[in-house]
């Protein structure tokens, strides 16, 4: 797994990548450099995943959110790299929680957010891209809380200098 880098441009209306357009939220190339690749630890890029500031229901969070290519996806590429997007989250010690927004009906997405120890808090509609509907499961983790570590996340956390 790469080290993450985090996107510090503020977050467009709704969830998902700020700034990308429906047709290219899936081409891994699209994204914006700040953005940083997912490996599938073969040195070939997997996808994207990041995090980002946001302001959800009058307080500044982070927002993550990915994006795996279809022959990397089921394999755990996103999950990993998402544990290590809260690992340099919580290192920064800047935003108590962070939030994800998958769709409803996105079954893989919602899984991540179980695994790597988010809440559900409820659904919400949003209008993402802009003119259409979506409705979101509210996925979040309170960064102060120290989550047990497995032997994975302090090899993540060590190989990105953060642990």
């Amino acid at each position: 797994m790469q080290t993450l880098r985090r996107d510090t441009r503020r977050n467009g209306e709704g969830p998902g990548l700020p700034g990308l357009p429906a047709a290219l939220r899936f081409d891994h190339r699209a994204y914006p450099p700040a953005r940083g690749p997912a490996s599938s630890g073969g040195g070939q890029s997997a996808g994207t995943v990041g995090f980002w500031d946001k302001t959800w229901q009058g307080e500044t969070v982070y927002e993550t959110g990915w994006s795996v290519l279809p022959q990397f996806q089921g394999l755990g590429v996103a999950t990993s790299a998402t544990k290590a997007v809260v690992a340099i989250a919580r290192a920064e010690l800047k935003h108590r929680f962070i939030h994800a927004f998958p769709s409803v009906a996105n079954a893989a997405s919602n899984a991540i957010c179980r695994k790597v120890g988010f809440t559900l808090r409820g659904e919400y509609d949003f209008e993402y891209p802009p003119g259409n509907r979506m409705r979101c499961n509210d996925w979040s983790l309170d960064l102060t809380e120290t989550a047990p570590k497995s032997s994975e996340l302090q090899r993540l956390e060590r190989d990105s200098g953060i642990g």
